[in-house]
Order: structure tokens, then sequence, then C-alpha cells
């Protein structure tokens, strides 16, 4: 039910997605494991057919019952993807993954007001898995508290910026990047 609970609430963010109504929605519950986070749902076309795209912290996963009620799945690895980019017309968009070893994937006929959300959160996901350590030197006028940063974080989310769970996910990186 938590979850369940955590999948109608990605509705407030993408508000022309009926993300509850789906017939996928209990088979993505089932697939998708405690520890693997959902940030995005949306509905889009993908090799010809209508698809419900779930973005989670480590995949994307692609689900539509055919004709015969039987699932189909689609899974890619966030880690093989190198970029997306997006373009839309009056109504609808078309979200375009760029893969590591040179593919691209097309998702077409996804709702205009989605794309933003969908680019943005997979963007940060990407940005977390890019980090590499490295030894940061730092002059006296360009450091920043953890205060001020957290301070600007929360001003961005107050002011619509960006998201609650984007928030919470750039706050996690900053807590960590400052031990």
């Amino acid at each position: 039910m938590k979850r369940k609970k955590e999948i109608w609430s990605l509705e407030k963010e993408l508000p022309d997605e009926e993300v509850g109504k789906k017939p996928e929605l209990g088979s993505l519950l089932d697939l998708v494991g405690e520890e693997e986070k959902i940030y995005a749902i949306i509905s889009g076309l993908y090799n010809g057919n209508t698809w419900t795209i779930a973005l989670t912290d480590s995949r994307i996963i692609l689900l539509d019952y055919n004709i015969f009620r039987q699932l189909q799945r689609e899974y890619f690895s966030v880690k093989e993807i190198k970029s997306i980019s997006t373009s839309f017309s009056i109504m609808f968009g078309t979200i375009i993954l760029e893969m590591k070893d040179g593919n691209k994937v097309q998702f077409e006929n996804v709702c205009k007001k989605s794309l933003p959300v969908f680019k943005n959160k997979l963007n940060v996901i990407l940005e977390s898995q890019n980090k590499k350590p490295v030894i940061k030197v730092r002059s006296e006028e360009s450091r920043q508290t953890l205060a001020q940063k957290m301070q600007k974080l929360a001003s961005l989310m107050n002011q619509g910026h960006i998201s609650y769970h984007e928030y919470k996910m750039r706050r996690h990186f900053l807590l960590e990047a400052h031990e």
C-alpha cells in the first residue's frame, strides 16, 4: 500500500498523466523492488505501441498490455544512457535518449507538461551516477557553507523550480559531498 501511495503522489507532479488508473500499475509494483525508487511515470509511444514508462533510480521500465492482455516489458539501464533531449509541439512531445553505445531510443506522443519533469529527474539521476570522487581545493571566496547551499536548495523548491522529490535527492547529494 505504501508503494501505491508513492506512485499516486507522482500524479501531483504530472497532472496530465493518470498514473493510478493504468492497468500496468499493479505489474510495476511487482517489478520494482523496495530498494528501487520511482521518480516519474508517463505514457508514450515506443515502437508503435503505447507504453507506460516508469523512471527509477536505476532503470527506465516500459510496460504494455497487448490485445491478448499479456504484459510486455522492456528495460533500459540508466547506466547505459548518455544524455536525454526533448522536443515538443502544441500538445505532445518526444523524449530522445542517446545511449552510450550510440543508439537512440525515442518515446513519442508524451504529454508536453510531463517532458520537463521527466527530463529533469533523469538528468539529476545521471549527474549523481557520473560523480567521481575528486580532491577538492577551494579558495576562501568560493567556499559556501553547507547551510548556505541547503538554503539555496530550499529556496529553489519553494519557488517551484524543483520538486520536493528532486529537493530531497539533491539534499542527499549535498550531505554526502560534505562528509
